[in-house]
C-alpha cells in the first residue's frame, strides 16, 4: 500500500471514495451472510466508513485498522461516538463501546495481532491495493480469519480509458487466483455503480474459509 498516497488524500480532504451512507451491497447482503451472528467484523483499511456503525447497530463489534489518525478521529467525532486512545500490542488504538480502531499499517496490525474473526468486511481494501501487494494482503485475511469465517467483498470494473485507479479493478479470474485455494467463492449479483463520478460497476462476493483439517 503507498501509505503516503493515502495518507495525503486524509490531509488534503481529497476523500471522494468515502460514502456519507451505509453501502446497498451491504445492507442487502449482509442479513443473510451472518443472519444471526453477533461475532466481532473485521474491517481492514477501514477510513471513517459509517458502514462501521450500521454494523455496530445490528450488534457486531467493529476491529478496524487505518493507516489515517484524521480518518479515525473523524469516525468517532462525526458519528458522536465518545472515544480514548489506548495502546494496544504496540499500537495506538482508538476505542470506544464495540470499536476498535487500529492506526497502523494492515501488514503492521498483522505482525502483531493473535485475534482470528468469524467475519470479514471488505469494501474497499482489496481495490485499494496494487496488483503487487494483493497476494501478501489476502496471505494476511486468511491469516486473521477463523476456521469457519466468512467475509464480504466489494469490487469494482470500470471503463479505463475514462477513469484511472485506485479504486483498482479486480476481476473475477484474479478473485479466484487470489482466494480459492483458502476460501469458497460465490459470486452474490452485480449492479451499475457511480465510479469517481463515472458509470461503472460493482460485484459482491460472499468467500467461506474452506476447512482444511
Amino acid at each position: 500500500m503507498d501509505a503516503k498516497f493515502w495518507l495525503d488524500k486524509w490531509e488534503s480532504n481529497q476523500i471522494g471514495f468515502h460514502e456519507a451512507a451505509p453501502h446497498p451491497r451491504m445492507e442487502e447482503f449482509w442479513p443473510a451472510l451472518a443472519p444471526e451472528s453477533r461475532a466481532p467484523v473485521f474491517v481492514p483499511l477501514c477510513g471513517k466508513s459509517v458502514d462501521m456503525c450500521w454494523l455496530r447497530h445490528r450488534g457486531h463489534p467493529v476491529v478496524g485498522v487505518e493507516i489515517s489518525a484524521i480518518a479515525l478521529r473523524d469516525f468517532f467525532d462525526e458519528n458522536d461516538i465518545r472515544y480514548e486512545v489506548l495502546k494496544r500490542q504496540g499500537l495506538d488504538c482508538y476505542s470506544a463501546a464495540s470499536v476498535d480502531l487500529y492506526h497502523a499499517d494492515i501488514f503492521d496490525y498483522a505482525r502483531v495481532s493473535d485475534r482470528r474473526f468469524d467475519l470479514i468486511y471488505d469494501r474497499a481494501a482489496l481495490i485499494a491495493l496494487t496488483p503487487e501487494q494483493r497476494c501478501r494482503y489476502v496471505e494476511i485475511l486468511t491469516s486473521l480469519a477463523s476456521p469457519q469465517a466468512k467475509m464480504l467483498l466489494i469490487t469494482v470494473n470500470y471503463d479505463t480509458s475514462i477513469i484511472s485507479p485506485p479504486p483498482h479493478i479486480v476481476t473475477e479470474a484474479e478473485i479466484t487466483e487470489l482466494f480459492a485455494e483458502s476460501w469458497k467463492i460465490d459470486q452474490l449479483g452485480s449492479n451499475g455503480a457511480d465510479i469517481k463520478g463515472q458509470p461503472g460497476f460493482e460485484f459482491s462476493y460472499c468467500l467461506t474459509r474452506r476447512d482444511h483439517a
